[in-house]
């Protein structure tokens, strides 16, 4: 059978992977089948198909149909389906979009600047210079970046100074917080900090000196943590090929120790939740998604979050450990369970 491709193309813009796409529109086809036949009209792995037939269960696009002879599957109309699917991403994007506009309008309220972020987009970098003021700045030329730095600060009527260093970097000074960029082994490190932590390290250079009788050892300045920039776009597309982040946005990205239950994973594995599911990925190629709108119950205790999903033919539980994320994960799941009614 051969399948229109945009077909395909059209199934993914609402959420469904290339794989479901194809045994959604066989299925369709066929009417009750098999999952061998399924595999054999999809063109699908046959391997697969049972992953993605079940999948497309949970999510809603295909019913299992008792046999005789085993289990049958078949496609739901797409008035049950596709059209939902649409009707659901137009709520989220909307819920997502008033609540997004909301925290902009809280943070815009607010005086103070968080005394340090780390950011693991290089984008953000120019996004922030570019919505702020910065009269001064100095600039290495080996660091990578120097250029696109020196082009936005230009529109700014920034004073910007050429400096020379062990290792490419740059400091860029605003109003009320600074940026410190540092270039190691072809990466960047960007930190934003406020201003008053670079007041306080002034203070404290004229304290050094019985500083360092109390605590010689000390050098005065250590480096906690390091985060080098990592594209959110190359990442989800190593952990999920196929994955369309335009189509479905990315609220979160962490990395937790263990999953358990539905999916299991023993190593710290990538969590992901978009505006209409929750996906793990892990290194050894372990992919597990499931949509959000099929929550019954969220619980968190510190370090835990369970998570209980509907299915045709009960329940499953989840359960994900994270020392940090937990309760970010449980506010969010919550939080995107509730507007993708």
């Amino acid at each position: 059978m051969q399948i229109d491709n945009k077909l395909i193309d059209g199934l993914t813009q609402i959420g469904l992977q290339r794989y479901q796409s194809q045994v959604y529109i066989a299925s369709f086809v066929l009417g009750e089948a098999t999952a061998y036949l399924i595999a054999k009209e999809s063109g699908v792995p046959r391997a697969k198909v049972y992953s993605v037939l079940d999948s497309l269960v949970e999510l809603g696009f295909i019913m299992k149909v008792p046999a005789e002879k085993g289990m049958l599957f078949k496609a739901l109309p797409p008035e049950d389906t596709i059209d939902n699917a649409i009707d659901s991403i137009v709520s989220t994007i909307t819920s997502v979009k008033k609540g997004i506009s909301k925290l902009q309008d809280k943070s815009a309220q607010k005086s103070s600047v968080s005394p340090v972020m780390i950011f693991n987009n290089l984008s953000s970098v120019i996004t922030i210079i570019k919505e702020n003021e910065f009269p001064e700045a100095w600039i290495d030329d080996n660091l990578e970046i120097s250029k696109d730095l020196r082009d936005v600060l230009s529109t700014k009527k920034c004073k910007v100074h050429s400096i020379a260093s062990d290792e490419p970097l740059a400091l860029i000074l605003g109003k009320t917080e600074a940026l410190f960029i540092k270039g190691t082994n072809g990466s960047q490190t960007m930190i934003r900090f406020s201003n008053r932590l670079l007041q306080e390290l002034l203070e404290l250079t004229k304290k050094l000196p019985a500083l360092e009788e109390r605590a010689k050892s000390d050098t005065g300045v250590r480096i906690i943590r390091e985060t080098s920039i990592i594209d959110l776009e190359d990442r989800i597309k190593i952990v999920i090929p196929g994955f369309d982040w335009k189509t479905e946005k990315v609220l979160f990205w962490g990395n937790v120790e263990k999953v358990s239950g539905a999916f299991n994973c023993n190593i710290p594995c990538d969590c992901f939740i978009t505006d209409s599911r929750i996906l793990f990925g892990s290194d050894d190629g372990k992919v597990w998604a499931r949509a959000v709108k099929f929550v019954q119950n969220v619980s968190y205790k510190k370090g835990s979050v369970k998570l209980i999903f509907s299915r045709v033919d009960g329940t499953e539980e989840l359960a994900i450990a994270s020392s940090f994320y937990a309760n970010i994960i449980a506010n969010l799941i919550a939080y995107v369970f509730k507007n993708s009614k």
